[in-house]
């Protein structure tokens, strides 16, 4: 998940978002939630070794 939200103007929305991640996460017993500190949307983009890192301790994880 990016750090920022697309509800800049908006705390109670941004937050609304944070809260719905969360509980997406929540949901299931297979799922982690990553902030990648200081980033937008365009997490893959901005922060290419967070990605990698997290795909490759969740396949570790597994086998």
């Amino acid at each position: 998940m990016s750090d920022k939200t697309p509800f800049a103007g908006a705390p109670e929305d941004a937050q609304r978002w944070r809260d719905a991640a969360a509980t997406f996460v929540k949901d299931a017993p297979n799922r982690t939630l990553v902030t990648a500190k200081g980033t937008s949307h365009e997490v893959p983009t901005e922060r290419p070794d967070l990605v990698l890192k997290v795909i490759e301790d969740a396949f570790a994880a597994h086998h």
